[in-house]
C-alpha cells in the first residue's frame, strides 16, 4: 500500500469535529434554503491501542485407549495486537453559533501508518474427557503486519439545553477493515497433555504463518453531552451503541485451512473531545485544536465455516469442510490524538 498517496486522499476525503457552540467571527456563511451554517476541516493523527479476540472450539467423539468413546474438544485464541499510528481528516457541515438548537453532519477516514510493535498470540487449548480438564498445549508469539482503514459518519442534532449543558441526539454509519499478516513464531507446544510442565518442545518459524482479514460495519445511534467551559472552550461526550455486521476470513497456512465466518454482533462508541478555539485567526478564518480520546468496543458470538485446501499431517483430509463451528470476536481499541480545524 503507497501510504503517501493514502494519506493526501484522505486529508482530502476527511471527516471531523462534532460541532461547535463557541463564536466564529469573520466566517463565511453559505447561505441554503433551510438557513445558513459553516464548512470546517481537519487533518489529525492519533495512537490506536488495543487487541482482538478469535476465540473458536470444536468438540468430537474419539475411542480412547479402552475403546471407549469420549468427547475430545479444542481450544483456540488468538490475540492480535492494535497499536499503531494512524492518520486522516474530516470535513463537515455545522449550524452557526447564534442558531437556535446546533446541528452537524460529518465524514471522516484514517488509516495507519505503521505496524504493531506488540506480538500476536496464539494458544491451543485441549480437553479429553475423564482423562485430564483444559489444558494448555500450544502458545506462540509472532510479528504482525497491519493495514486498517476506519470510515465514519455521523450526524447530530441538539434536542434541549440547560445553561451551559446542551444534549443532542447523534447517529450515524461506520465501516473498519483490518488485515493482518502474521509472520513466524516462537514458542512451544505439549507433547503429552497429561504431563503438560514436563513435555514442553520448543518450536519456531520465519516464514509466512497467518493471514486474516476483518470488517466491521453498521450504523450507531446515541447522545451528544456538549458543555461549553469558557469562551472559547467546550467539552463533547459522545456515547453510542451500535448493530454491527461482522465479516471474518484467516488462512492458517501452516495448517493449510481457510475460515469464513459471517454474521452480526454488538458494539459500543465513545468519545471524549475537548476543543480549544484558537486566537488570533488563521488567515480570517476560524481555528481550532482538539484534543481526542475514544473507547470502542465490539462482540460478536458467530459461527464459521472451515475449509481445508491441502494436506496437513494434524488436520482433516484434502477438501473436508466444516460449518456451524463457534467463532467469537471481541475488538477493544483505545484512541488518543489531536486534530487541528479550521473552519471555510
Amino acid at each position: 500500500m503507497n501510504k503517501k498517496s493514502l494519506i493526501f486522499a484522505l486529508l482530502f476525503l476527511a471527516s471531523t469535529a462534532l460541532s461547535q457552540t463557541e463564536p466564529a467571527p469573520a466566517v463565511s456563511n453559505i447561505s441554503i434554503d433551510a438557513g445558513s451554517f459553516n464548512f470546517y476541516f481537519s487533518p489529525s493523527v492519533y495512537h490506536m491501542f488495543g487487541r482482538t479476540e478469535y476465540e473458536f472450539s470444536m468438540t468430537s467423539q474419539v475411542a480412547d485407549t479402552g475403546g471407549q468413546f469420549v468427547d475430545s474438544t479444542s481450544r483456540r485464541l488468538l490475540e492480535y495486537p492494535l497499536d499503531v499510528v494512524m492518520v486522516g481528516g474530516s470535513f463537515g457541515i455545522m449550524s452557526l453559533e447564534e442558531s437556535e438548537k446546533f446541528w452537524s453532519i460529518e465524514a471522516s477516514y484514517h488509516t495507519n501508518i505503521n505496524d504493531p510493535k506488540k506480538s500476536m498470540y496464539d494458544s491451543d487449548f485441549s480437553t479429553l474427557e475423564n482423562y485430564y480438564n483444559e489444558t494448555l498445549v500450544s502458545y506462540t508469539h509472532s510479528n504482525a503486519e497491519m493495514s486498517t482503514t476506519l470510515i465514519n459518519i455521523e450526524a447530530t442534532r441538539e434536542l434541549f439545553s440547560m445553561s451551559n449543558v446542551s444534549f443532542a441526539i447523534l447517529a450515524g454509519f461506520r465501516h473498519q477493515k483490518i488485515e493482518q499478516r502474521v509472520i513466524g513464531y516462537n514458542g512451544y507446544v505439549v507433547t503429552d497433555p497429561l504431563n503438560p510442565s514436563t513435555s514442553q518442545q520448543e518450536v519456531t518459524y520465519d516464514d509466512d504463518a497467518l493471514y486474516y482479514r476483518v470488517v466491521y460495519k453498521g450504523p450507531q445511534l446515541g447522545a451528544l453531552t456538549r458543555i461549553g467551559l469558557t469562551d472559547n472552550i467546550q467539552l463533547d461526550l459522545k456515547t453510542a451503541g451500535s448493530l454491527t455486521w461482522v465479516n471474518d476470513f484467516d488462512d492458517h497456512y501452516l495448517r493449510n485451512f481457510r475460515t469464513f465466518a459471517d454474521g452480526h454482533g454488538l458494539g459500543f462508541i465513545s468519545n471524549l473531545n475537548v476543543r480549544w478555539y484558537l486566537n488570533p485567526q488563521f488567515g480570517g478564518h476560524a481555528t481550532f485544536i482538539d484534543f481526542m480520546g475514544s473507547f470502542d468496543y465490539y462482540e460478536s458470538n458467530i459461527t464459521k465455516t472451515q475449509e481445508q485446501y491441502q494436506f496437513s499431517p494434524t488436520e482433516k483430509p484434502v477438501g473436508y469442510t466444516t460449518g456451524g463451528l463457534p467463532h467469537d470476536i471481541k475488538s477493544q481499541q483505545v484512541r488518543l490524538g489531536l486534530r487541528f480545524g479550521m473552519l471555510l
